[in-house]
């Protein structure tokens, strides 16, 4: 039955998103409303067929508590990334401190085939505490998708000396030696 209810929010919010977010928030239990709005992260999965835009999704499950998110939704916040990475960013400065952290806590590692270009929109971006906060957290996934250590990981990065020594201050205290 969870299934089947779970199943008409995707429906629902492509139609109405007003309907679709009062249907979730009516659900009874946390896992059912995860279950739906994994659904609806689904709709921008690379996998999918249909092109529904990261932004509206992302947009709509930041209206629930974080701790409704569901695990997908850092492959929403990466799709968009991918797709148009200053946009993100804006919207991600945009977010209430709160939110901003959550956001920032499921920042999704940065590719294990071009990771260069995951981090160039956030190292061209201007000082900041978001700046600081998404590269420390890109840093620490570096290499988890390669067995490779973070330190490791990093010195194969195809960037200049300038932007690696700054990457290498977010290296946890182990790994910078």
């Amino acid at each position: 039955m969870s299934d089947a209810i779970t199943s008409l929010a995707p429906e629902l919010f492509q139609q109405n998103e007003l309907r679709a977010r009062e249907f979730i928030r009516r659900l009874p239990t946390i896992e059912l409303r995860q279950g739906a709005l994994s659904r609806i992260a689904d709709l921008c999965s690379p996998l999918s067929l249909n092109e529904w835009s990261p932004r509206n999704a992302a947009a709509f499950i930041v209206q629930f508590a974080p701790g409704e998110w569901p695990k997908n939704f850092s492959n929403v916040v990466g799709r968009w990334r991918d797709v148009a990475a200053p946009d993100l960013l804006a919207w991600i400065a945009q977010l209430p401190p709160q939110l901003q952290t959550a956001v920032i806590d499921i920042f999704p590692a940065a590719s294990s085939f071009e990771p260069e270009q995951d981090f160039l929109p956030i190292l061209q971006l201007g000082d900041s505490d978001i700046r600081s906060k998404l590269l420390q957290q890109m840093v620490e996934q570096l290499g988890s998708e390669t067995q490779l250590s973070p330190k490791e990981a990093l010195a194969r990065l195809n960037l200049s000396p300038e932007e690696k020594t700054e990457l290498a201050g977010f290296l946890p205290e182990v790994d910078k030696r």
